[in-house]
């Protein structure tokens, strides 16, 4: 979400958009749950993106372009540089503020 945030932040900086990147590597849903109110619904967003499930759709994609897939992944959880920089470019891609 960084990368879309600056993305926004230097192309529209008298917007005053606000980002806040609520993620924990290895919450499950239950976690997101949990935590839905706080991290969420107390903020009063206007747009809320959750990524769930990244490694099973998104990365089987790219795969088939670089075949190595610690170039996207680099611990089979955590995307590398490249693998932020394509999320990044897809959520750009479906949705504009």
């Amino acid at each position: 979400m960084s990368l879309v945030a600056t993305w926004y932040e230097t192309r529209h900086p008298r917007a005053g958009y606000q980002f806040y990147n609520r993620g924990f590597s290895g919450h499950k849903l239950a976690d997101l749950a949990n935590r839905w109110q706080e991290d969420v619904l107390d903020l009063h967003p206007d747009v809320v993106s959750v990524l769930v499930g990244v490694n099973d759709t998104l990365f089987e994609k790219l795969i088939r372009r670089q075949p190595r897939p610690s170039y996207w992944i680099w611990d089979g959880i955590h995307p590398t540089p490249a693998g932020h920089r394509k999320m990044a470019e897809l959520w750009l891609r479906h949705f504009r503020l």
